[in-house]
């Protein structure tokens, strides 16, 4: 993050490029802005007119109040609007192009000021004594009047060109002509913008699969007195980023980046951890994301690890960061604790050379696709600093003729409080970005029951990562299954698994119970490798992929329609006969008592039985070549846990008593005891017992 102490002509001649500046629309729901006067003062008429467009397009939210923000010549450029309950919005008067928006907290301008001008995402400027300040930094600004004129006015006729260009209209009475347009039938193709879709974690758009880390508010910096870094309370938005994108990595992805020291919690009178519920890796769930639990130490002393980060990215009595430095710093703290494999960092810079040029959107948005948040900065050049934020999410907008979007990020600011947690800002102000992907893989081990849940923990074996999804099949593993919980009373649509297998080759995944089922497989950066939805039993999913050995995929299981909620069982099998369907799977009719095979190294065999009868049923392994068996029943229509036998039936073959329902199919899978080292002929006999 660079601090401008002044603003020069020649950046404001170079702003004809703010092609970017374009923050595109509401697209026509506001028509009576459009048309307004720079006037410090709404007229009744359009108060009316816009309240009512406002809260349609915003719908669940009331609007408090609105006013008029500034460019810098004074003239009455933007529309800002409160909602009740917390949320704002900025707009282009002229064009009704949105510059940001939040659906909490409001922007901190000092209320007692009539005059609010506006320069930007984190440039919120007012003047004391003829001079520009930002309200929230407290930076002066020395701009000069022609300066200032013709910055607002080089604004404004990018907006307006650029806007015309993207509808197809001429320069001239560009204003009028905009909005006819906005305000004609072609507004059936405007963005669905409904608050039911909008930020926080029900979004329209993409999130990364952990939104709820930053949406948790993390504890993160606060200055060292003892040394000085950005002087007093500026221009320490590059660490206190990097802080909260390390702390998202060290969560989920390798809990060696953060030893104990530096969380929450940790007394270091007694270098121990006090409060375990404070602590990601004592508290007694894993999952819990609070603010301590989330957050890093960053007390006001040498001992924290905001100490340790700023000051390994910048120096002594300096003020702000570049991405470099950003970079330089996060890559000089990480070699410390991790080998170089471990991790890797990039970073892109733009500036204003031979005009603004912001970062390829693309770029950004593959990150996130890929489940990775990461640092963007926000440009300085339009009247203040830049802004150092994390970026999780991205949502797209389309003009109101329906031809051609624009792209905004989602992002936490890292100002303290939950109002700057979740704001969407427009693609074109980024002219840069830090980036960070971990290269571990973990190998997860069961730990035992999560108090007060019926989920269960596991542990990363190297790292030390906690979760309650997670699927490590061994070479050994016959069959392992899960119950996922789906509530989408909380918002949880689906439940993703992290999954390795030792050993590679033909896997077959299903879900089982009464619901609609989707089942899909993806690689570890959100890649969708196979899906599927009804060609299991039932409206369940079922597939065949062969894997690779000690790679990373995310099992998701979801239902099919996103307002179901209950338990979903999903199971996999190594099984060297691929199915396309259920109805595939070797099935054994009703008269039928007994089967034969042979079996394959590292593979089970799955077999159907449709009982002509209600009653009891035994169900025995066999082994011509005396091969230690086993044996798992499953009913598809439930998600209860499967049944299992090792050597019930004596001479190491297994047996399974259990009450079956005439007509219904249910799975048995029969299986060597080591599927790694027997091989041979094997069987399974079938003997009502009443």
């Amino acid at each position: 993050m660079k601090r401008i102490r002044k603003i020069t002509l020649f950046s404001f001649l170079l702003l004809p490029v703010l092609v970017l500046f374009v923050l595109s629309s509401l697209s026509g729901t506001m028509t009576a802005f459009a048309s307004a006067e720079s006037t410090t003062i709404l007229s009744n008429a359009e108060k009316s007119s816009s309240l009512e467009t406002v809260e349609s397009v915003f719908s669940g939210k009331s609007v408090s109040s609105y006013e008029y923000f500034y460019n810098l010549d004074d003239s009455a450029d933007y529309i800002y609007i409160e909602f009740e309950n917390g949320g704002y919005a900025v707009y282009a008067k002229d064009t009704m192009e949105m510059m940001e928006y939040s659906l909490q907290g409001n922007l901190p301008y000092d209320t007692s000021v009539s005059k609010k001008y506006y320069a930007g995402p984190s440039n919120y400027l007012q003047k004391v004594d003829g001079r520009f300040y930002n309200v929230k930094s407290g930076e002066q600004l020395t701009v000069s009047k022609a300066e200032a004129y013709e910055f607002a006015n080089t604004v404004r006729d990018a907006v307006i060109e650029t806007k015309a260009t993207k509808l197809g209209l001429e320069q001239s009475n560009v204003s009028d002509e905009v909005l006819a347009v906005l305000s004609s039938s072609n507004n059936a193709e405007e963005p669905d913008i409904n608050t039911g879709k909008l930020i926080p974690a029900s979004l329209n758009g993409t999130l990364i699969e952990n939104v709820q880390f930053f949406l948790a508010n993390p504890k993160r910096g606060d200055n060292y007195s003892g040394v000085t870094y950005g002087e007093g309370n500026s221009g320490t938005c590059g660490p206190v980023a990097a802080q909260l994108l390390l702390g998202y990595n060290n969560f989920y992805n390798d809990r060696r980046i953060i030893p104990n020291k530096y969380l929450n919690g940790y007394d270091h009178t007694t270098n121990t951890v006090s409060d375990r519920e404070k602590n990601p890796n004592t508290c007694s769930d894993p999952m819990h994301l609070d603010e301590w639990t989330t957050g890093t130490s960053s007390e006001n002393t040498k001992e924290s690890f905001y100490y340790k980060i700023i000051t390994s990215i910048m120096k002594p009595n300096t003020s702000g960061a570049s991405n470099k430095e950003v970079k330089n710093g996060m890559d000089k703290y990480l070699s410390e604790v991790l080998s170089s494999s471990d991790y890797s960092l990039k970073y892109e810079e733009k500036g204003w050379f031979f005009g603004y040029k912001p970062i390829n959107s693309s770029i950004i948005k593959a990150e996130i696709d890929a489940g990775r948040p990461l640092i963007l900065s926000m440009d300085s050049n339009l009247g203040g600093s830049n802004h150092d934020v994390v970026g999780y999410g991205y949502e797209d907008y389309a003009y109101a003729t329906g031809e051609g979007t624009y792209s905004g990020y989602v992002v936490n600011f890292g100002w303290q409080g939950t109002s700057r947690a979740s704001v969407w800002i427009n693609a074109n102000w980024c002219d840069g970005y830090v980036s960070l992907k971990m290269n571990h893989t973990h190998s997860y081990n069961y730990v035992g029951a999560i108090p007060n849940s019926d989920r269960t923990e596991y542990k990363c074996s190297t790292c030390g990562q906690r979760t309650d999804a997670a699927i490590r099949m061994s070479a050994s593993d016959r069959y392992v299954e899960r119950m996922a919980t789906i509530t989408q009373s909380t918002g949880k649509t689906h439940q993703d698994y992290y999954v390795t297998f030792n050993t590679a080759g033909n896997k077959l995944f299903q879900t089982f119970g009464g619901y609609d089922a989707k089942l899909t497989l993806l690689d570890a950066e959100y890649n969708v490798l196979v899906e599927n939805d009804d060609s299991g039993h039932g409206l369940n999913s079922l597939f065949n992929y062969t894997v690779e050995a000690n790679k990373a995929y995310i099992l998701r299981v979801a239902t099919y329609r996103d307002q179901y909620s209950g338990k979903i069982k999903v199971g996999i099998t190594p099984d060297s006969h691929a199915v396309s369907e259920f109805e595939d799977i070797w099935l054994l009719g009703s008269n039928i008592i007994g089967c034969s095979f042979t079996s394959e190294l590292n593979a089970t065999r799955a077999i159907c039985y449709t009982p002509g009868a209600s009653g009891t049923y035994k169900f025995t392994t066999k082994s011509a070549d005396d091969i230690d068996t086993y044996l798992y029943f499953i009913d598809p229509t439930s998600a209860d846990a499967c049944l299992y036998n090792d050597d019930g039936a004596g001479n190491l073959q297994a047996k399974i008593e259990v009450d079956l329902v005439a007509g219904r199919k249910y799975l048995l899978i029969v299986s060597a005891y080591s599927i790694t080292t027997k091989s041979g002929s094997m069987g399974l006999s079938i003997e009502k017992l009443s």
